[in-house]
């Protein structure tokens, strides 16, 4: 009579070991692949110093973490790819990184790093890339920085190139093909690339917790700098910057330490 429910009871047991013992193994793949991703790069930081920037893959907690002598930023809509980076300009640093999606859709960001007084700046943050694919329905969103110019006393100038097109079997009258330049220019200030300066004085539903993904209605009042990248809008509050839309202001899943 008891044996039955031995055996059960044992191959459950066998079943939860396995279960637990394959989820241990993919932790120390995904942590021994962070280790081997991880980057730093020398970059000339705006008050004249060698910096280091640290790149740190979070591949099991699906984090980047980004830091330099005093500072860390985090971003939690990382998505596990080796992230791809390049030093622009000897103060600059261009990290591509990849975002989930949905069904079809793939998405990607690049975040901006400069250093000033041992505290990294999130210079620009945008979506570069956003493409969806199903039954004869074809969307695609670029943004891709072509050239970064300029000097500390001169200011530096940051080009763009934007892609965006629809094309639609069921309904081609949507469909349409827009190419264009965006020059965003550097606040020595706030330390960030803008193409205008604008005043607001309106009411937003704001996402502002990059953990949880919950926002609120927040009256947003001042000069603020934003960046124009075909039809998405930029605009940087606060210190952070935020993908706008019709009476919403999203911010960029990324916090300070």
């Amino acid at each position: 009579m008891f044996r039955p429910l031995t055996l059960v009871a044992f191959a459950a047991f066998l079943l939860f070991y396995n279960c637990s013992f394959a989820q241990d193994e993919l932790k120390t793949a995904l942590d021994t692949d962070s280790k081997k991703d991880a980057k730093i790069l020398i970059v000339q930081s705006l008050d004249g110093k060698n910096q280091e920037i640290h790149i740190m893959p979070d591949y099991s907690n699906h984090k980047l973490r980004m830091s330099c002598l005093k500072d860390t930023i985090t971003d939690f809509d990382f998505w596990g790819v080796p992230v791809e980076t390049t030093i622009l300009n000897k103060q600059f640093v261009e990290i591509k990184y990849a975002v989930r999606g949905g069904s079809n859709i793939a998405l990607r960001n690049v975040i901006i790093l400069c250093v000033y007084g041992d505290k990294l700046c999130d210079a620009m943050h945008f979506r570069s890339l956003a493409t969806w694919e199903s039954g004869g329905e074809d969307e695609n969103y670029s943004a891709k920085i072509i050239s970064l110019s300029g000097t500390i006393k001169e200011g530096f100038k940051l080009i763009l190139v934007i892609h965006d097109h629809v094309k639609s079997k069921s309904d081609p009258q949507t469909n349409f093909d827009y190419n264009d330049r965006s020059i965003l220019h550097f606040d020595h200030k706030k330390h960030v690339f803008f193409s205008i300066k604008e005043y607001v004085f309106d009411c937003y539903a704001v996402t502002s917790n990059p953990k949880t993904g919950k926002g609120h209605k927040q009256k947003i009042k001042g000069d603020f700098p934003i960046a124009l990248l075909g039809k998405e809008q930029y605009y940087f509050i606060n210190n952070d910057w935020y993908q706008s839309a019709p009476n919403e202001l999203g911010k960029f899943s990324t916090m300070s330490k």
